[in-house]
């Protein structure tokens, strides 16, 4: 089942760069992540009220909701710098650059989360690399 979702995640997030890209020939970058944020958290907000899960978001422990503040920081100042990046370069080398996020992630998870760190980890890192490398 996760297949699916991940198969719909990879064609859905290739699509959007490309609107993205039409959409930042005629708006700042930093102006249009915050219309997209917007558009992102209405949606979200309508969805919350409708399934009824403002009474679960209440119910979230304090430091649940400090490291979603956190992450959503993070995550906020990533699409400033990709949307910098997309309106400057070619939306075919900004994104597949743009996505060896999980490269950080892997380390990150190892260094703080004391996730296993493995010989194929490591491969895959070589691999996304070589691969960000190429399209240069």
């Amino acid at each position: 089942m996760e297949w699916i979702f991940i198969g719909l995640t990879i064609v859905l997030w290739g699509i959007s760069p490309v609107f993205d890209k039409m959409a930042l020939k005629a708006i700042d970058p930093v102006l249009a992540v915050a219309i997209r944020m917007m558009t992102a958290g209405s949606i979200m907000f309508i969805y919350a009220f409708i399934f009824k899960k403002i009474e679960v978001i209440k119910r979230l422990p304090l430091k649940s909701i400090m490291f979603f503040i956190i992450a959503s920081s993070f995550s906020l100042l990533g699409f400033v710098f990709y949307f910098k990046a997309l309106s400057a370069g070619f939306a075919s080398k900004v994104v597949p650059a743009a996505a060896t996020y999980p490269l950080f992630t892997s380390i990150i998870a190892f260094l703080l989360m004391k996730e296993s760190f493995s010989l194929k980890k490591l491969i895959a890192i070589i691999f996304i690399v070589a691969g960000v490398a190429l399209i240069k």
